[in-house]
């Protein structure tokens, strides 16, 4: 028996290199020119470099389709929680519920609209809630952030500004802009309604004024306009405040 020349042998062990490969790029899924096709370009153990860097080319795909998916992801959860956390404010009704909620009911209420807008109940949240539903006070940020530091130490005052801007953004608080002392804020009467306002001690009153249902109506008929809130305020000397001034009031 003859012994195969040298070359002849190499040529046999090219050939099934190339078979085998062409078999497990074909099980594996890849797309070239066939490992066993004699006119693929550059030729070699391996077959076509085509073949060769099919591997990188689906890594890179997978890799960029992956990052596209992140990125329209981030962007639409940036648009569900920009909207979610800073939800469009509406306009006061003409004619609120002028009954008042008990501080624990009210507090029930405003917990439940944090949690159906998917808002974070932290502890230090709930405390400022609790302060504003539990004074009828009118407390001012300065106030309900004293109460919240005493409970918790580490409170910021930006946390007590940000609880608070979002309760005013959500109707569930009652801004009193003043430009002596300072905001104050109601959160058991968060609607446009009557105000008695001591000038001595800062005092803020809520009285029950009955025909003020009637008089917006009447203004919104006399002057055309949709009357979407109100602010009515009297301003006088309370009762404690009138007992210690040193002379009677006088009417300017």
């Amino acid at each position: 028996m003859v012994n195969p020349a040298p070359t002849e042998g190499y040529r046999d062990g090219h050939a099934g290199w190339r078979k085998a490969f062409s078999r497990f790029s074909v099980r594996a899924g890849f797309h070239g020119p066939s490992l066993g096709d004699k006119q693929a370009a550059r030729p070699g153990p391996f077959g076509s470099f085509r073949t060769i860097i099919t591997i990188p080319i689906i890594r890179t795909q997978t890799i960029f389709l992956l990052a596209f998916a992140f990125f329209l992801g981030y962007v639409l959860f940036q648009e569900s929680f920009s909207e979610t956390a800073s939800p469009k404010r509406k306009g006061w009704p003409v004619t609120p519920n002028t009954s008042t909620a008990a501080p624990h009911t009210r507090l029930q209420q405003v917990l439940a609209k944090l949690k159906k807008r998917k808002f974070r109940i932290t502890p230090q949240r709930l405390a400022v809630l609790e302060a504003l539903v539990a004074s009828d006070r009118h407390p001012s940020v300065e106030q309900v952030y004293a109460q919240v530091k005493a409970r918790f130490p580490t409170t910021s005052l930006a946390t007590v500004y940000k609880t608070v801007a979002l309760l005013k953004d959500m109707n569930e608080v009652l801004e009193l802009g003043f430009s002596d002392v300072g905001n104050r804020y109601d959160a058991l009467k968060p609607y446009p309604h009557p105000h008695v306002i001591c000038t001595g001690c800062g005092r803020i009153l809520d009285p029950e004024v009955s025909g003020l249902e009637a008089l917006t109506e009447e203004m919104s008929r006399k002057t055309g306009f949709t009357i979407v809130s109100h602010r009515l305020d009297f301003y006088g000397l309370c009762p404690d405040c009138r007992k210690a001034a040193p002379s009677p009031l006088t009417t300017p």
